[in-house]
């Protein structure tokens, strides 16, 4: 047999081989996701009976080490974390962790610290492969755990994946984690090593807790970071403490003056609305947008001098001489009621070619198309 036969033969037997054991391979791989999945269907079985006992709030429920006690009487021994049954386990809890919350999201994460879960999902924070550290701050985050607040503040602060650093962000503000806001607010100053948007959106689900830090930025010497406090209040809807978003009307930065006039609009602001008023003689044109879009919001008030001074605002505004503050204070015009339309009704005697006349007929064509469509919707509901 000569050389070259040899080494084909060799050559087609280590192929051979070589596919029979990626066939291999690929049955076994099937087989263990398979008996995997096998495995959670029956976790999740088995522990729907006992997850109703645990959740029952008129019954005593302690753990001790790993063992679940009902009224003292122990209903399951949960297993240490980590292989399939563990994995199962910490994914079933965390499920419903996302949609419960008071009392009975503190019995869950009870199980999950008591057995071992939290430690194991922190210890993975000081893996070498960002792909694990990365899915232990989402398994922390979903496990709602506060103690793993001060691990996810340093990866947040310190490791040096941005992927990895803003997950440990959202899920601090899934925790709800208040020692964390300061570190986010710090963050946002440092735009080229942190997702700026993305950790302002953080903030913003934090609500209520993130408004202190929030309020106290507004009044920032970084005109940057005012703006995005204003922003973030704006998202919030914060519902109190309105007077740094009331100073910085007068900012010397154009941008601040114009998130606040649209951050106190959107907070519903009342107390506010005279000095939004007055800020509708601002230079710049995009503020007097937002003024007329936050006087909209906050609607015309009920006592007659300011509600006087609230009209005759929006009817300057109609006379802007830029087109998109003409139509806001337009359109505001219109949700007053009759005062208002009375004054859009005025503006549409002016000459044909008036800016402000052409603004009333639109607002007011878009009125009519709206209460059309609303009384077509209510008849057809009867």
């Amino acid at each position: 047999m000569s050389l070259e036969l040899v080494t084909l033969e060799l050559v087609l037997s280590s192929l051979g081989i070589a596919l029979a054991s990626l066939v291999l391979f690929i049955m076994t791989m099937r087989m263990y996701r398979e008996w995997r999945a096998a495995v959670h269907v029956h976790v999740r079985e088995s522990m729907t009976g006992v997850l109703g006992k645990i959740l029952d709030t008129e019954r005593a429920f302690s753990i001790q080490d790993r063992s679940v006690l009902i009224d003292g009487e122990q209903i399951y021994t949960v297993p240490k974390p980590g292989g399939p049954v563990g994995d199962a386990v910490r994914e079933f809890l965390v499920d419903h962790l996302s949609f419960i919350s008071g009392d009975l999201r503190g019995r869950l994460v009870t199980i999950l610290e008591s057995a071992g879960y939290v430690a194991a999902s922190m210890r993975q924070l000081r893996s070498r492969l960002g792909e694990t550290r990365l899915k232990a701050c989402m398994m922390l985050g979903g496990m709602h755990s506060r103690i793993a607040i001060p691990a996810l503040i340093e990866i947040f602060n310190d490791d040096p994946d941005g992927k990895v650093r803003i997950t440990a962000a959202e899920a601090l503000g899934v925790v709800g984690a208040e020692p964390a806001v300061a570190h986010l607010l710090k963050a946002l100053r440092d735009p080229t090593r942190f997702q700026q948007v993305r950790v302002a959106e953080v903030l913003a689900r934090m609500g209520m807790m993130a408004v202190p830090a929030l309020t106290a930025a507004v009044d920032d010497d970084d005109v940057r970071m005012s703006a995005l406090a204003l922003d973030i209040l704006a998202d919030i809807g914060w519902m109190s403490d309105f007077d740094p978003a009331v100073r910085a009307l007068t900012h010397a930065s154009p941008e601040v003056r114009a998130r606040a006039a649209e951050a106190l609009g959107r907070a519903g602001a009342l107390e506010a609305t005279e000095a939004v008023m007055k800020a509708a003689a601002d230079p710049a044109w995009f503020v007097r947008v937002r003024v007329m879009k936050a006087l909209e919001a906050l609607g015309a008030p009920r006592e007659r001098s300011q509600r006087a001074r609230y009209l005759g605002t929006l009817e300057q505004g109609l006379h802007d001489g830029v087109w998109w503050v003409r139509q806001h204070a337009a359109e505001a015009l219109v949700k007053v009621g009759e005062d208002g339309r009375r004054l859009l009704a005025r503006a549409m005697i002016e000459a044909p070619d008036s800016p402000a006349r052409r603004a009333s007929v639109s607002a007011l064509q878009l009125h009519l198309i709206a209460s059309a469509a609303k009384s077509r919707k209510t008849a057809i509901a009867r």
